[in-house]
């Protein structure tokens, strides 16, 4: 497929004809538009409501600075027309808030809309608008689901992406960014992990303190084979912390308390053996 050959077969994001209307009325930055669009592509373009997008992706998807990202993304959830999801990883989990009588921005234009439902109300015996699929059809389906893979692809590609450039600005010597290949990208990506190569990347720069900036090797020579021995060294340090045994105690009141005693018979004890080496001299 080139890049001129925009056709519904080739992927569709489905989203309502009420919310198209609402937004060419709302007032919004022309950032906060295309990061809505990014939004709008990879959850309701993947057919869920919302999906992890960091701010790096939505930079690099939008072309704008991380700055102006950072500001507008703030400015949408405040005023809820964007959502933020709990999530356990590091990444925003967002989604579009399409409930727009919520939104808190531009108040009299959104309660003064008035919203054109004709295009929703055509009868369900209106048949020329329903799309008739027949055997020759298959080969557009299967046009589809490879563009939906494709564009998965892409997505996955965003992130590895995302994630390289974070582990590169944890790096003591960035030099040789170049010279780390989308191989390696993956395989660190996939096989590796943010979390355990953070830790490698940790180790290696408690290994390099003190060092001449020149023997300190360059970043792609560590990402390349130089984090494997780290990934080691950190997982036999985990192997190596010293883990509770035995049964749990729980301490009651009485236990205290008999721990109480114990002390003070043995502090009366220390006073009788002082008491019996003073000697008393009769003035």
């Amino acid at each position: 497929m080139t890049k001129n050959d925009v056709q519904l077969e080739n992927g569709y994001t489905r989203i309502a004809n009420t919310i198209l209307e609402v937004m060419a009325t709302v007032k919004l930055s022309p950032t906060q538009h295309r990061v809505l669009y990014i939004v709008w592509r990879y959850t309701y373009g993947f057919g869920r409501k919302h999906h992890d997008l960091s701010l790096s992706f939505l930079t690099k998807a939008t072309g704008c600075s991380f700055r102006q990202v950072q500001r507008e993304v703030k400015s949408l959830l405040e005023n809820k027309i964007l959502i933020e999801v709990e999530n356990k990883s590091r990444t925003r989990k967002i989604g579009f808030n399409k409930k727009f009588n919520e939104w808190t921005v531009d108040k009299d234009t959104i309660d003064n809309i008035d919203i054109d439902k004709s295009d929703n109300d055509k009868s369900d015996n209106d048949k020329t608008d329903k799309p008739i699929i027949d055997k020759s059809d298959k080969y557009k389906v299967d046009k589809t689901d490879n563009q939906e893979r494709n564009n998965k692809e892409k997505y996955k590609e965003m992130l590895i992406d995302d994630f390289f450039e974070k582990i590169w600005k944890l790096l003591p010597k960035k030099k040789g960014k170049a010279k780390v290949s989308d191989k390696q990208k993956k395989i660190l990506f996939n096989k590796v992990g943010e979390k355990d190569l953070v830790k490698a990347i940790k180790l290696f720069k408690e290994d390099m303190r003190g060092k001449d900036k020149q023997f300190i090797p360059y970043g792609s020579t560590f990402l390349n084979s130089g984090y494997v021995d780290y990934l080691e060294e950190a997982k036999r340090k985990e192997e190596n912390l010293v883990k509770p045994t035995g049964k749990i105690k729980y301490i009651t009141d009485e236990d205290i308390q008999e721990e109480i005693d114990q002390k003070h018979k043995e502090k009366i004890r220390k006073a009788e053996e002082v008491k019996k080496k003073i000697t008393y001299y009769d003035g």
